[in-house]
């Protein structure tokens, strides 16, 4: 039960008992202990308490909370208007013309003490009428605290709210900066499809290869979208043919770059051999090339801003004399004659590097030309690509089973079988490295 349901209850019951002229003596004992009662919960409430007089707006009672709280003592308070210290009092008839209307007015406000300091308070309002006079109650309780935790609150809801906006500008900068970064990279790889083009385009016709062999196929998988993988069949004199596969640096873009600068170096040494007719010898195009990039890219040094080179094979071969030389910079050939794989180890020294030594002598390989030989030759790519159960590289030993296994099938065939012997052992391992290959048989 509420303070102010006590309150009412006791008042009406009390002058009840008052106005009855047959009331006993023990009724009015009664009366006394209970007011006495009533008054000490009144007097002990943590809220404040303030009785006033209807007719005369002046404060008649107040109680302990109310002393403590505003600063003046109850003799002080009594001699008070209530409009003194609570402002909604300061229209006393347009307060009582409300409170008629309604049974309890509860309303914020503040009450003034004996400091000047105003104190938040919500009150309730309400009038009692006794012995044909009205008093007026008005039951305020300290929200100071409540107002504190509202204002925390309030503070912690922009806080939130300036953190979302903050968020929500952050998220479409984020937005704003993706978009850019998107654009960026779709503009970065629709120039690298288009360097793409242009790098197979510089890759042999098919066509060549079915001039100058029985039977061929290539190989040509970039680890991206280019690559530093490179290989050409250019026909030099009458019935002679120039094969280079390249591995250059690295992959991508940086390989793409450098196998340009070898394919610009190569058309200057084909050119240079059309107009002679002295015989061509591999080791000394791979020299060529060896002194050429260095001196391009000012390799002389182990202090050398960069550090590009190539490894790969170089193989001439005359088709009316049957004449078939290699070279190879850490580059091998694998030959298949009747049923039977050999490997020929190129030089241990790659081209054009920091480390490559300018005056180098590779070594010239002629190899017997037997009917219906094969020949392989292949970047490291395809040989380091891990894969199997313990991610090994495939290695030259599966390379070469691969080889012989495949010996009876044709050319075309038989990339298909290398391509799906790799993709088997490559499982869902990563590509290593670009992958160029050229095989070709003599009839």
């Amino acid at each position: 039960m509420s303070l102010l349901t006590k309150l009412t209850q006791f008042f009406h019951r009390f002058w009840r008992r008052d106005t009855d002229t047959e009331a006993s003596l023990s009724g009015l004992d009664f009366v006394q202990q209970r007011l006495k009662f009533i008054e000490y919960q009144v007097d002990k409430s943590p809220d404040i308490i303030l009785w006033v007089n209807v007719a005369t707006a002046k404060i008649s009672y107040a109680d302990e909370t109310a002393v403590e709280l505003l600063g003046w003592s109850l003799e002080q308070l009594r001699t008070m208007s209530v409009a003194d210290i609570e402002p909604l009092s300061r229209n006393w008839q347009g307060l009582l013309l409300r409170l008629t209307d309604n049974a309890v007015w509860t309303q914020e406000t503040t009450l003034t003490g004996k400091d000047n300091h105003c104190h938040d308070v919500e009150a309730s309002f309400f009038l009692v009428s006794y012995g044909g006079r009205q008093t007026l109650i008005i039951n305020a309780r300290d929200i100071r605290h409540r107002l504190e935790m509202q204002a925390q609150i309030q503070q912690q809801i922009e806080a939130l709210e300036n953190n979302r906006l903050a968020t929500a500008n952050m998220l479409l900068d984020l937005a704003e900066a993706k978009k850019a970064i998107e654009d960026s990279h779709e503009q970065t790889q629709q120039s690298i499809a288009y360097a793409s083009l242009i790098q197979m385009a510089l890759m042999p016709d098919h066509a060549l290869f079915r001039q100058a062999f029985a039977d061929a196929f290539t190989m040509w998988l970039p680890k991206d979208v280019v690559g530093g993988d490179i290989y050409t069949l250019t026909p030099l004199r009458d019935k002679e043919w120039l094969l280079m596969v390249i591995d250059c640096t690295g992959h991508g873009v940086p390989g793409a770059f450098v196998s340009m600068l070898v394919k610009a170096i190569e058309r200057q040494v084909i050119a240079n051999l059309s107009f002679t007719q002295a015989e061509v010898n591999p080791a000394d195009i791979l020299a060529q090339f060896n002194v050429t990039i260095k001196n391009l890219l000012n390799q002389h040094s182990k202090d050398s801003v960069s550090d590009a080179g190539f490894d790969g094979a170089v193989i001439y071969y005359h088709q009316e004399k049957q004449k078939l030389l290699f070279s190879g910079a850490n580059t091998p050939l694998f030959v298949m004659r009747q049923g039977e794989l050999e490997m020929i180890k190129g030089n241990r020294q790659g081209i054009g590097y920091k480390h490559s030594d300018s005056h180098y002598v590779y070594t010239t390989h002629d190899i017997q030309v037997t009917p219906h030989m094969r020949c392989y030759v292949s970047t490291d790519g395809y040989l380091d690509q891990n894969g199997g159960e313990q991610d090994f590289p495939l290695g030259k030993t599966r390379f070469m089973n691969a080889l012989l296994a495949s010996q009876h099938l044709s050319m075309a065939e038989q990339e298909a079988y290398l391509m799906t012997t790799l993709a088997n052992y490559q499982g869902n391992a990563m590509r290593n490295d670009d992958i160029s290959m050229v095989g070709f048989s003599l009839s």
